[in-house]
């Protein structure tokens, strides 16, 4: 029988983390491939809009790959504030109804502005 494994909250960090630029490079691969079956010429020199911005999409998901690892760089070597529940990533800092505010990327739970928030400054 094959052991159900659990999703952590360290997986549930990255997920939330790369999951935009997954689906970012997976329409841009799809537009780009649609652009590029637009185009009658047999030498595929030519490029349309819809390819173009394919290859845009492309280059914003790289970026967002690479803002993602930064953050984790971050959070991996004690720089970015975590979470005192789980240990993950906070995300930045929000403005809520009971103030500044921080979630948290692995459990959800929210950190209001206290003593902990103020002290990561």
């Amino acid at each position: 029988m094959a052991k159900l494994t659990t999703v952590t909250y360290l997986s549930r960090m990255f997920f939330r983390l790369y999951a935009p630029a997954t689906c970012v490079v997976a329409s841009g691969a799809a537009l780009a491939g649609v652009g590029r079956r637009m185009v009658d010429d047999p030498a595929g020199s030519a490029i349309t809009f819809t390819a173009m911005s394919g290859y845009a999409l492309l280059i914003l998901a790289a970026a967002l790959v690479w803002v993602s690892t930064l953050r984790l760089l971050r959070w991996k070597s004690g720089v970015a504030p975590s979470c005192f529940v789980c240990g993950c990533l906070l995300q930045a800092e929000r403005e809520s109804r009971h103030g500044i505010s921080r979630r948290c990327t692995g459990c959800g739970k929210i950190h209001a502005r206290s003593g902990l928030i103020r002290a990561m400054r």
